[in-house]
C-alpha cells in the first residue's frame, strides 16, 4: 500500500526535464554565462570567481532543480579539436545555445562555419534555438571592423543611445507573413519556476533581441539572420548579452524557457 502511495505521489510531483547544449568557440563566454545561469536559478549554488573561470575541456554539466521543471545544462568545449563531441549531444537535446564573442571580428568566419555544422543537424531544426552576442560591454567601434559588408554597419547617428551593462535597450523583431513588426520585450520576468508566457513566442515565430544602437551586433545579427531564417522551424532569438556584467542572461533564461514550455505543449496536443 505504501508503495503504491509512493508511486502516486512520484508520478504526480513529477518535474519536466530538458537537457540544453551551450556551444561556440572558445573564449566565446559560455562558462561564464552558465555560472550567470546557476547565480540566478540555484539558490544552492556557491558561486565562482569569474575571473579564474578557464575554457572548458569535454564537458561542464549543472543541473538546475526548479519548481517545475528540471534543467540540465551542458556546455561543451569549443576548442576546434573538441567539437566533434557536438554532435552527440544535440542530436538528443530539447533546446541550444550558441554563444557568439561579439567583439572578436577575427574568429567571426569561424563561428559562422561552425552555427552552419550545428544547423545540419535536423533535431536542432526543430527545437528552441538561442543565439548569445556575448561581451556586449565591450563594443567594437565601426572602424574596427574589417569583412563585413558596409551595408549592416550601423552608422554612429543612427538609433543611437546609450547603453547600460546592467539593462541594455532591447527591442525584438518577429518575421511574420505580414512582414517584420517589431515589440518591446517584456521585463516581467519570474524566477524559479514562475514564468510570465510571452504570447508571440511560438513555434512558427522568428524573433531576434538586440540593442539598436550597436554596431558589431548589427553586423552579426544580420549575418546570423540569414542563416537561421533558412533552416530553423522552432523559435529562434538572438540576445545581445554581457555574462560577466549579468546584463541581459535573465531575459535570455526567461525566452528560453517560456519556448521550452511552448515547445511540450505542442508535443502533447499533437
Amino acid at each position: 500500500m505504501f508503495a503504491l502511495v509512493k508511486g502516486v505521489y512520484e508520478e504526480i510531483s513529477k518535474r519536466e526535464e530538458y537537457f540544453i547544449t551551450i556551444l561556440g568557440l572558445d573564449g566565446a563566454g559560455k562558462t561564464t554565462y552558465l555560472e550567470m545561469v546557476k547565480r540566478l536559478l540555484d539558490s544552492r549554488h556557491k558561486e565562482r570567481d569569474l575571473h579564474k573561470i578557464t575554457s572548458t575541456v569535454g564537458l561542464n554539466h549543472s543541473k538546475i532543480v526548479l519548481n517545475e521543471f528540471i534543467l540540465n545544462l551542458c556546455d561543451l568545449g569549443g576548442q576546434a579539436d573538441l567539437r566533434y563531441i557536438w554532435d552527440d549531444y544535440i542530436k538528443e537535446c530539447h533546446a541550444t545555445i550558441f554563444v557568439v564573442d561579439s567583439v572578436d571580428s577575427q574568429r567571426f568566419s569561424e563561428a559562422i562555419l561552425c552555427l552552419e555544422q550545428i544547423l545540419l543537424n535536423s533535431n536542432v531544426q526543430k527545437q528552441p534555438f538561442l543565439v548569445l552576442l556575448n561581451k556586449c560591454d565591450n563594443e567594437m567601434s565601426p572602424l574596427q571592423i574589417n569583412g563585413y559588408k558596409e551595408d549592416y554597419v550601423v552608422k554612429d547617428n543612427e538609433n543611437s543611445s546609450d547603453i547600460s551593462k546592467d539593462d541594455f535597450q532591447q527591442t525584438t523583431f518577429q518575421s511574420t507573413s505580414g512582414g517584420w513588426r517589431s515589440f518591446e520585450l517584456d521585463n516581467n520576468e519570474g524566477v524559479n519556476g514562475d514564468w510570465e508566457q510571452n504570447s508571440d513566442c511560438g513555434s512558427s515565430s522568428f524573433s531576434s533581441s538586440i540593442p539598436l544602437s550597436t554596431s558589431m551586433t548589427a553586423v552579426i545579427k544580420s549575418e546570423i539572420d540569414s542563416r537561421l531564417g533558412e533552416v530553423l522551424q522552432g523559435d529562434v532569438a538572438i540576445f545581445s548579452i554581457s555574462a560577466k556584467q549579468n546584463a541581459g542572461v535573465k531575459k535570455s533564461v526567461s525566452w528560453l524557457i517560456n519556448a521550452l514550455k511552448s515547445r511540450s505543449k505542442e508535443i502533447l496536443q499533437s
